[in-house]
């Protein structure tokens, strides 16, 4: 049976509903997990962000413009900064990283620009 273009069009219709659905769906359970599975990455994230962030914070981070609460985490630099933490945690292990950020911390209180040349350094 051959159907009309009235038919397609309802059933492309439907489909797009789903996928939007769908789509929906899948962006809250992305979310959940990142919140569930990394809290203490989410905490090393904003750390890193706030010690060596490199660009202007008036318009060259998204960080404090993007959504606020957990859906934050889907948002491009909270993202982003949630990748390096992970990719940092992987590679030299949690304990390591979080060493490293209180010592960044530390270097920031003592000497400013240190940390200045340290976001300097990102953007070469």
């Amino acid at each position: 049976m051959t159907k009309t273009s009235k038919e397609i069009e309802l059933e492309i219709n439907c489909l797009n509903e789903k996928n939007r659905a769908l789509h929906e769906e899948y962006r809250r359970l992305l979310n959940e997990e990142i919140i569930n599975r990394n809290d203490k990455m989410t905490e090393v994230a904003t750390v890193l962000h706030e010690c060596l962030c490199a660009y202007n914070h008036t318009d060259g981070c998204s960080w404090g413009y993007e959504d606020g609460g957990d859906k934050r985490w889907l948002s491009h630099t909270h993202a982003s900064w949630l990748e390096k933490a992970q990719k940092l945690s992987d590679e030299f292990g949690s304990e390591e990283v979080l060493k490293m950020i209180s010592m960044i911390k530390d270097m920031k209180n003592k000497c400013p620009a240190a940390a200045l040349m340290i976001r300097t350094i990102f953007r070469l």
